[in-house]
């Protein structure tokens, strides 16, 4: 996916700015999934994906791309937890099925629960392959909300 270039404009000063102020991105994405700035280290505290939420954040992409199509929002969850995949496809393994349940759970459950009608069809998640994961060692997953209220 790209961005708009005003967007990559901002997204580009984005990350100088929080690589002056953080040293490197992924100290940015820890700070922000440990919730404090000291002693950055990565653990799990369930090896189970999801099971705990201090093994992941919930976070708003502000930096939308621009191949999104109006009305989509743009959500990135880091998973302390680096979950299997295919060595030779890069794609999940079938027991990354958590993710699956995770999203519908926290997603389309809710959407549900508010009344809005076909929720299953207005949430979709991606995972990066690793050559696109700009922190390593967080596991990111896209959820993709379409025409939902804010």
């Amino acid at each position: 996916m790209k961005r708009r270039t005003q967007i990559r404009i901002k997204y580009k000063l984005w990350c100088r700015q929080t690589e002056e102020d953080y040293g490197f991105i992924t100290n940015y994405i820890f700070t922000i999934i440990n919730n404090r700035r000291q002693g950055i280290v990565i653990c799990c505290i369930n090896p189970i994906p999801f099971a705990d939420p201090d093994d992941y954040k919930i976070l708003w992409n502000g930096l939308p791309y621009s191949s999104l199509e109006a009305g989509v929002k743009h959500l990135a969850i880091r998973l302390k937890l680096r979950l299997p995949v295919d060595p030779e496809t890069g794609k999940i393994l079938p027991e990354n099925s958590p993710i699956n349940d995770f999203v519908d759970k926290t997603f389309v459950r809710r959407l549900r629960f508010e009344g809005i009608e076909h929720a299953s069809a207005r949430v979709c998640w991606s995972k990066s392959g690793y050559g696109l994961q700009n922190v390593g060692q967080l596991e990111p997953i896209h959820v993709l909300l379409k025409d939902i209220p804010a």
